[in-house]
């Protein structure tokens, strides 16, 4: 199979493998040319010609997904299990009903609509009104204080490549 638009040759199968790890690992908004020295897009009649109609379709379902996740005006609905998502400008928006289960949700801070109050004054009177609250802070703060010793009894570092969070085992000595 020979790509379009940088003219590398590849055979099918290699190309089916290449296409189906980033489809599985959800890396649809990255694929390019799987040759080492190039970063050419690969088009999605490229990827649609090689795979299989099930797998295309993953690919398509993670493409929406990505991009509902890039736009600033996606929220999600927060009843747990519920997949439900409106996208709109907040002046449009102030409360939001899920189109899947009818949960009713403020714009700003998702949570339940709060007519009447900020969404401040909202969880103000949440962490006023519910100990398990109160306690639930209580205990995330002391978790976060035990996973800060933890993590510098153990020597975990930030990747001065990446930023993520490692622990070096062995290898470049670069990690400071």
């Amino acid at each position: 199979y020979m790509y379009q638009q940088c003219f590398h040759f590849f055979c099918c199968e290699c190309l089916e493998g290449y296409y189906n790890t980033n489809i599985m690992n959800g890396d649809v908004q990255q694929i390019q040319c799987p040759h080492s020295e190039c970063d050419a897009p690969v088009l999605v009649r490229d990827i649609k010609q090689i795979v299989t109609d099930e797998m295309f379709q993953r690919f398509q379902n993670f493409s929406v997904l990505a991009s509902l996740r890039a736009d600033p005006t996606t929220r999600w609905c927060p009843k747990l299990g519920c997949e439900g998502f409106s996208i709109g400008e907040r002046a449009e928006l102030e409360i939001i009903i899920c189109e899947k289960c009818s949960t009713e949700y403020c714009y700003s801070c998702s949570q339940k609509r709060h007519p009447g109050s900020t969404c401040t004054e909202n969880l103000k009177s949440k962490e006023e009104d519910d100990p398990k609250f109160v306690e639930c802070n209580i205990l995330c703060i002391l978790t976060h204080a035990r996973t800060k010793k933890w993590k510098k009894k153990h020597g975990v570092k930030n990747c001065p490549h990446c930023g993520l969070e490692t622990i070096r085992v062995s290898g470049c000595p670069d990690m400071r």
